[in-house]
């Protein structure tokens, strides 16, 4: 898929089509990983790992 290389403000930014970002699960203000391979010729984006936070639930009785 071709994009092309616009200019927002003082940055350079590639827009992703609304089917790319809806299939990865993106949204506004989300972090994603940018990788550059060894030979500087393919980027990859990738899901940031969510850390499953852990619920505890304590249970007291009142008496």
């Amino acid at each position: 898929m071709k994009r092309k290389i616009v200019r927002v403000g003082a940055s350079l930014c590639i827009l992703l089509p609304k089917s790319v970002v809806t299939a990865m699960e993106w949204d506004f203000d989300d972090y994603i990983d940018l990788i550059l391979d060894e030979e500087g010729e393919k980027v990859m984006l990738k899901n940031v790992k969510k850390k499953k936070k852990k619920t505890t639930i304590i249970f007291r009785k009142f008496f």
